[in-house]
């Protein structure tokens, strides 16, 4: 009998060893999840912000996160990264850019609010509410009527939550650049953007608002510079950044980014005025000095996904 109850001490000493053992090799091995729709970069990210100890590998290829993790926290785990693996809202964006003659605009400044000098936006900072943009898109759309404002661009963009989507109006304008080493001379051609540019990033706030960064560029070649043997541009460029909060189909204009441009004309009397040499004794030319204002209405608009697929549709806000 001593002899088989030393037999069972030692047995039970060999399984605790054997469990022991079993665990941390459990430990050890990492639990792989493989996402639907988060990138593993970002899921990652997440998880060693809220857990910085916590051991997390990636791959891009087969979209998963592979996890260190004692057995017992696994299934914790597993639901935290259910819900960080959520597929990201659709936000539509409805983009009108348009030119105005600057003097149309100044009985329409009690819509805007001052962000900064010769900057403003149809929002109150002090309420935190967007005032209404009504009367200003009916003028807007009278003036287009009659021909002092014009349509630049008239854009529809989707985009998904917290990302960042982009136009831009202008040209891209090249110009030749040299490069001199101790062994050889070299040209190319670089080129150069000029015009209006918008970028837009919307994220979802809530049910029914949206929290939308707007950055307004306007940029024009004011002249030339000659360095070395090159001619290079010199940028004019007026830039604002703001924040806003919207409701959904609510409309932000903003407007304040002033272009200035010359227009010269020519008159004279016909055939005359074309005659070689002699021609300028019968024409005058008249340059014009115009001022406008580049307005960007921005209306964004929440996209619910069914999910049982099919088309998806629009989000409302309650009135």
């Amino acid at each position: 009998m001593p002899q088989v109850l030393e037999h069972h001490a030692f047995d039970g000493e060999a399984l605790e060893a054997l469990m022991r053992d079993i665990q941390e090799k459990q430990f050890q091995s990492p639990l792989t999840i493989f996402l639907k729709n988060s990138a593993p970069s970002k899921v990652a990210e997440n998880l060693r912000v809220l857990m910085p100890d916590l051991k997390v590998s990636i791959d891009e290829r087969l979209r998963s996160v592979s996890i260190v993790i004692p057995q017992n926290q696994r299934k914790s785990l597993k639901d935290f990264v259910a819900k960080l693996d959520q597929p990201s809202p659709l936000i539509g964006l409805e983009v009108q850019v348009l030119e105005i003659n600057y003097d149309s605009m100044k009985q329409y400044d009690s819509i805007f609010s001052e962000l900064t000098a010769g900057f403003r936006i149809n929002y109150n900072y002090q309420d935190g509410q967007i005032v209404s943009s009504g009367p200003l898109s009916e003028f807007i759309s009278y003036m287009v009527e009659k021909g002092e404002a014009r349509i630049l661009a008239k854009p529809m963009l989707l985009t998904l939550d917290n990302t960042s989507c982009s136009i831009l109006i202008g040209d891209r304008v090249p110009y030749l650049s040299n490069r001199t080493t101790n062994e050889s001379h070299s040209t190319f051609l670089k080129y150069i953007d000029t015009g209006i540019s918008l970028q837009i990033t919307p994220r979802v706030s809530g049910l029914y608002t949206i929290l939308v960064d707007i950055n307004t560029r306007l940029s024009n070649i004011k002249f030339w510079k000659q360095i070395g043997n090159s001619e290079v541009p010199v940028l004019s460029t007026r830039e604002a950044i703001t924040q806003v909060r919207v409701k959904n189909n609510d409309t932000v204009v903003i407007a304040g980014l002033i272009n200035e441009s010359d227009h010269t004309s020519r008159r004279g009397i016909p055939i005359l005025m074309d005659i070689p040499v002699l021609g300028h004794l019968f024409q005058h030319s008249k340059t014009i000095s115009i001022r406008s204002d580049i307005v960007f209405m921005i209306t964004p608009k929440r996209i619910e996904l069914s999910s049982r697929g099919g088309n998806p549709r629009e989000l409302y806000s309650p009135i």
